[in-house]
């Protein structure tokens, strides 16, 4: 349990830092962000943010070679912390299948030969097929009373895929530049939740680990934190919407609720766990009637 307990410390110092380079990238997306083309003014203040958020990702990554045993994950679902974020990332992902498909529709209007040349319409239509299969993924683990099912196994599959493939659609999609900084926090956080979902799809085939799992928990949701908390900043302080289309924030805002309740989760079965084995050790220590009734050696002498 010692590595358990050093990863946990590690995980809790890179969310400390990743609330401060977050705070700081609101400051800056306010103070010195342009608009109209999505970057920042002054370089100051967003760099330092930026090489804050690095360390807090890197840090809880390094931890992965630390050795953690006999620690597992929850092994039933009727609990709020894990199926009131799935009903809500239901709804978000829904959402974004929708603001996803309008996409290819406003690019195609009546010239269906679109669909053959524009790379940003073929990965959409992707994107949105998986997006529900997410949708599924998520209302199933909103019903479903345990963690083991193959039926979820094969839908977390789609899933991870859906927000692997959001990623591309980023990249592709027209309007703004590749590098804008909005874009790549999306992408960032969107692969992040990728490989987490790959993590629940380990718990529903019965091969969870809780250090990957509580280390990628936290990175996806730093990184959510780090792309939706700026541009919901810039929303209701300037009016402006840098994250587009609005379904985009609010499936970011789901993520990072998601992540945070099953993180969390996870760290109370952990301690729980922890608890009940010292308990034990205390009860083991604890003679027995039969052991005090045993004379030692110098009484039986005397």
């Amino acid at each position: 349990m010692k590595n358990a307990v050093r990863c946990l410390g590690i995980t809790t110092i890179s969310v400390v830092l990743a609330l401060v380079a977050t705070l700081l990238r609101c400051i800056a997306s306010v103070t010195s962000m342009d608009y109209f083309t999505g970057f920042y003014g002054g370089a100051l203040l967003i760099n330092i943010a930026n090489i804050i958020m690095v360390i807090s990702v890197l840090a809880p990554l390094a931890s992965l070679f630390l050795k953690v045993e006999g620690v597992g994950l929850p092994k039933d679902m009727n609990k709020p912390l894990w199926y009131i974020p799935s009903a809500i990332l239901t709804v978000a992902t829904l959402w974004i299948a929708t603001d996803i498909f309008a996409y290819v529709a406003s690019r195609v209007g009546d010239n269906l030969a679109v669909l053959s040349s524009d790379r940003s319409c073929i990965v959409a239509l992707l994107a949105g097929a998986l997006a529900l299969c997410a949708a599924a993924f998520f209302a199933t683990s909103t019903l479903a009373v345990n963690t083991k099912s193959s039926i979820l196994g094969y839908l977390g599959m789609g899933a991870a895929l859906f927000f692997g493939m959001y990623a591309a659609f980023l990249f592709f999609r027209l309007g703004g530049a590749i590098h804008q900084p909005q874009k790549v926090a999306t992408e960032m956080s969107a692969i992040a939740a990728s490989i987490f979902l790959l993590e629940e799809t380990r718990i529903a085939l019965g091969k969870d680990r809780w250090q990957s799992y509580l280390i990628f928990g936290s990175v996806t949701a730093t990184l959510s934190a780090y792309a939706v908390f700026p541009a919901l900043t810039v929303y209701i302080v300037k009016g402006k919407m840098i994250a587009y289309p609005l379904g985009e924030a609010a499936m970011l805002l789901s993520v990072l609720i998601f992540a945070i309740c099953r993180t969390v989760s996870a760290v109370k079965h952990a301690t729980a766990k922890a608890d009940a084995a010292l308990a034990a050790e205390e009860v083991a220590d604890i003679p027995t009637e039969d052991e005090r009734q045993i004379p030692n050696e110098e009484d039986s002498g005397n």
